[in-house]
């Protein structure tokens, strides 16, 4: 026995499959007036009725499921005839663990698709409430919630408040955690269903906020981040209507609109003009005072290299009539002095052809 919502696409009739093979069909269905609820009775056949146990789900596997992931747009159907006239699956995920064997008669629940027949079921549940006051267009009902890529909870509801006196508004986002999602050491566990508040507080103390991002950009899909964020201000627990509030940090887009805005108010208040009024002076003052004195530091060094010239002639001739030690020094230091001044000599010829270099550099 299935119990349903509703019975969307089924008929008498209709087939049930384990891994694409046929592997029973809808036998009757009525409406069970006291859970407002639809009873669909299912026959498996031999040998699939072996595969039948506790932890079995059944599934709708009527039409066809697209699903856009990162390598593409993913196509699943049972088969023609389940996406004419509808169909069932079944199957043993192991994600649920090992089932025992059911009798006939055992009741199990139908899921919307796959993907909900794949989920686990959660009993522990904590709720909170997150504030934005940006647009949260692209953010809908049963979006993930996320710490660092891992999915903790989802999206229950949200909504629109409005301050008539203030002409404010913000947005309410019920979400909920499954603390069973994650493992937590150390410390005392939380009594009952209520959050353990010492161990809230703390991720507060340490910057743990929520903050909007973008999941797709293909679609443009929006779920709830959580991390840890440096140089925000503490926030003390409260609760509203009965849950407590995650503080939030502002979504990515408006980060960036505001680190936008920052930067042109600096490009702003950078003085232009009178940078541009000292360059004109600079460039003035070199060619009227610096260009001169280099011309006459020019015609300065041409003559110490000349009279260097003829001091290591004379040395060198020295040096050949006669082979004391002391000629040996005063040679070497004639000729570091030779290297010098040519050094000296070649950056004043550059600095001839080139006085801009001054400025920009070689």
């Amino acid at each position: 026995m299935l119990t349903a919502d509703n019975i969307g696409s089924l008929d008498v009739g209709s087939p049930i499959y384990y891994k694409k093979l046929k592997a029973g069909s809808v036998a009757s269905y009525k409406l069970d007036l006291k859970s407002k609820k639809v009873d669909i009775e299912v026959f498996i056949k031999a040998p699939f009725d072996k595969l039948i146990n506790d932890k079995t789900r059944f599934y709708n596997a009527s039409g066809i499921m697209a699903n856009i992931t990162a390598d593409g747009i993913e196509i699943q159907t049972e088969s023609l005839v389940s996406l004419l006239m509808g169909g069932l699956a079944f199957d043993n995920f192991p994600v649920h663990g090992k089932g025992k064997p059911v009798k006939a008669g055992h009741v199990f629940s139908l899921y919307d698709n796959l993907k909900e027949a794949k989920k686990l079921q959660y009993k522990k549940v904590f709720y909170f409430w997150v504030y934005f006051s940006d647009s949260i267009r692209g953010l809908s009902v049963g979006a993930p919630v996320e710490f660092r890529g891992v999915k903790i909870g989802e999206v229950v509801s949200f909504s629109l408040v409005g301050n008539a006196d203030t002409a404010e508004f913000k947005i309410p986002i019920l979400i909920k955690i499954e603390p069973e999602r994650f493992t937590l050491r150390g410390g005392q566990r939380s009594k009952g269903d209520d959050v353990n508040i010492t161990v809230f507080t703390k991720l507060l103390k340490k910057g743990f906020r929520a903050q909007l991002k973008s999941g797709n950009l293909l679609t443009g899909e929006l779920f709830i981040d959580f991390n840890f964020y440096k140089d925000v201000p503490y926030v003390t627990p409260k609760k509203e209507y009965g849950y407590y509030v995650m503080p939030t940090v502002p979504t990515e887009i408006a980060s960036m609109k505001n680190n936008a805005q920052q930067i042109l108010q600096r490009v702003a208040n950078i003085p232009f003009e009178e940078i541009g009024t000292e360059i004109q002076n600079l460039v003035k003052d070199i060619r009227e005072d610096t260009i001169p004195k280099v011309n006459d530091s020019i015609v300065s060094i041409d003559t110490l290299v000349k009279d260097t010239d003829r001091m290591m002639n004379a040395a060198r001739k020295n040096y050949v009539d006669s082979n004391a030690e002391v000629n040996k020094k005063l040679l070497k230091l004639l000729d570091e002095m030779t290297r010098t001044t040519k050094s000296i000599k070649h950056l004043t010829d550059y600095l001839e052809r080139h006085p801009e270099s001054l400025i920009k550099g070689k």
